[in-house]
């Protein structure tokens, strides 16, 4: 007798798994309907080739979603390896294969020409386009000489790639022969509508608990927090960044920890109970002064949505004397329409301002730290980071190199 598959499994496998369930033995039928729901999530992921980007989302967390590793991912993306941790909402992502390798050969002399516009920086063309600098010099090997330099009206070759400009789910997606839509230049960010309720035990400038002759770091400087000083900043992504200025330290050997604090409730006599728990720990190899970009990596527990979160940065000088610094993070809710649609119909280099005047602290820094890393040198992406670190009358902090510490994607 013939019999039909579903999903790998014989008709006659799954009649008989109903027939000894019913005698008695559940553990085969559950054993296999553990395995088909399993197939079942396996078909589906392979399927969906592709993912569209959330508000919140990052690599790592989608990866995690569809059950690959970051590599993986990246594998499937190759377009992605030189901004993993910069992706845009609407963007889409390949979850199921099918991609080519990256390709090691030198740009193509010829492609795609964008006009350039009043107030347009070769760096945000290049961001725009989902290209680095160095790509899009590349590209345009003219304009080595001057990078800083362009005129309204000249050409520039940005390769065969496509602006960086999602539409609505429920619009039609325009063809890949469709003319570029028109962007234009942006102000710097101003923040708007950030937390002003001080949280207790957080601040942005850190301490010395021991023998402050004791203080390990370079001149005995503390730490600080690249945040406002009332000590709560708003987030939407699951894995977020975290900003802190390092001052270096005297010895190697000093261990540097960063430690995301979550809280658990529970029911005690009819009253709810809050107590501090670990969520993610990570021993840091710092070895010289800056700006520290640090990208919650992938294998933490991502950031629950309406929770309030505290991460620390402690240096143990000697067993008796510590310096740290302790700052909250709360997620917002991604359930936002107004804010989505903004960012789905906005050119990619009008982020920092969209965070930044929704007093999204933590995402409008790395956006301009990110797309900085791209385009060095932007004038306005520059301008953007000076008003950050003026705003929180950290002037001194200018011109300090930013660190990133990015997710393993080996």
């Amino acid at each position: 007798m013939l019999h039909k598959k579903i999903l790998g499994f014989s008709t006659a496998i799954i009649l008989a798994s109903c027939l000894i369930e019913g005698n008695g033995y559940p553990s085969f039928a559950s054993n296999l309907e553990h395995k088909i729901s399993e197939s079942h999530n396996s078909y589906q992921i392979a399927q969906a080739r592709t993912y569209r980007v959330r508000l919140g989302d990052t690599l790592g967390g989608i990866a995690n979603r569809f059950g690959i590793s970051f590599s993986q991912l990246l594998n499937y993306n190759p377009q992605l390896r030189s901004r993993p941790n910069l992706i845009y909402v609407g963007e889409s992502i390949n979850v199921g294969g099918g991609a080519s390798s990256p390709s090691t050969s030198p740009p193509p002399s010829k492609g795609r020409k964008y006009t350039v516009r009043r107030g347009d920086t070769l760096g945000g063309i290049a961001i725009r386009h989902g290209l680095s600098l160095s790509t899009i010099l590349a590209y345009n090997p003219h304009l080595a000489s001057r990078p800083n330099s362009i005129n309204v009206g000249e050409r520039i070759n940005v390769g065969s790639s496509q602006i960086i400009r999602r539409t609505p789910t429920n619009q039609p997606i325009p063809s890949p022969t469709s003319p570029p839509p028109s962007t234009s230049s942006r102000r710097p960010v101003t923040f708007r509508g950030l937390p002003t309720t001080r949280r207790q035990g957080s601040n942005s400038i850190g301490a010395i608990r021991g023998n402050k002759d004791e203080a390990c770091t370079k001149a005995g400087e503390n730490m600080r927090a690249i945040a406002p000083e009332n000590g709560l900043g708003f987030t939407f992504d699951d894995y977020p960044y975290f900003f802190w200025y390092f001052p270096g330290v005297e010895s190697d050997s000093v261990p540097v920890i960063f430690t995301l604090i979550g809280q658990k409730t529970r029911e005690v006599n009819g009253r709810t109970r809050t107590r501090a728990t670990k969520v993610y720990e990570q021993e840091l190899n710092l070895d010289k002064s800056g700006i520290i970009a640090f990208a919650l990596p992938p294998e933490s527990e991502p950031l629950k949505e309406e929770q309030e979160y505290q991460w620390r940065i402690q240096i143990n000088c000697t067993r008796q004397t510590t310096m740290f610094l302790k700052y909250s993070i709360k997620r917002q809710s991604t359930d936002n329409p107004e804010l989505v649609s903004k960012l789905e119909t906005a050119p990619v280099d009008q982020y920092p301002l969209i965070f930044a005047e929704s007093g999204v602290w933590f995402d409008a820094l790395k956006i301009i730290s990110l797309q900085l890393q791209q385009a060095p040198g932007d004038p306005i992406l520059e301008q953007d980071w000076q008003n950050v670190l003026e705003l929180i009358g950290f002037n001194d902090l200018i011109g300090e190199p930013i660190q990133h510490i990015q997710p393993n994607i080996q």
